[in-house]
């Protein structure tokens, strides 16, 4: 008898390991399974937004897709355009400066956090500022010959901090397109 007993839970054991490890694994598949790709040919990039966030048209011109998350705490873009002269990350830095000094709508940042950085293996730098607002803006420029990327997105103090670690997936999502 206690030799069946042992058998027994050992078996329960063995089925209640597998049936984590299946569980496990279906919660893994269905967190990558959990995001849509966006795809643009004409820059030769690719993101990946989570589920339920809506995917917009972009009011402004270089703005190439737009994101917004379901309750719209958080909107994200990405845009790109193709320098018309032969142009450098350094100079892209200094145009960003200028830019940041002239905003208008909550007037100038009252912080700024500048970061070279990498964006899919590009040369590239991140610009965090935070308004009198509270409200946080990041910008993320890469260069990749004469295409410019650009990701930038905004988010509130009381934004929840797992719309912020999504839309920080969906940055480190973006990859670009692999010629076939």
């Amino acid at each position: 008898m206690g030799a069946q007993r042992q058998l027994i839970i050992a078996i329960m054991v063995a089925i209640i390991s597998v049936g984590g490890a299946a569980a496990a694994l279906y919660q893994i598949q269905r967190k990558e399974s959990s995001f849509e790709t966006y795809r643009n040919t004409q820059f030769s990039f690719e993101i990946k937004y989570p589920e339920g966030w809506r995917r917009g048209t972009p009011k402004e011109e270089n703005i190439i897709v737009e994101l917004t998350s379901p309750k719209e705490e958080i909107s994200f873009h990405v845009g790109a355009y193709e320098a018309k002269e032969v142009i450098t990350l350094e100079h892209l830095k200094e145009l960003n400066s200028e830019v940041l000094l002239t905003r208008e709508d909550n007037g100038p940042p009252v912080s700024v956090e500048s970061t070279d950085i990498e964006l899919a293996g590009l040369p590239a730098f991140r610009v965090l500022t935070k308004d009198k607002t509270g409200s946080v803006n990041m910008v993320i420029t890469a260069l990749a010959g004469q295409i410019i990327y650009v990701l930038q997105y905004k988010y509130y103090p009381d934004t929840p901090k797992k719309l912020i670690k999504a839309t920080e997936k969906i940055v480190s999502s973006f990859a670009l397109a692999q010629d076939n």
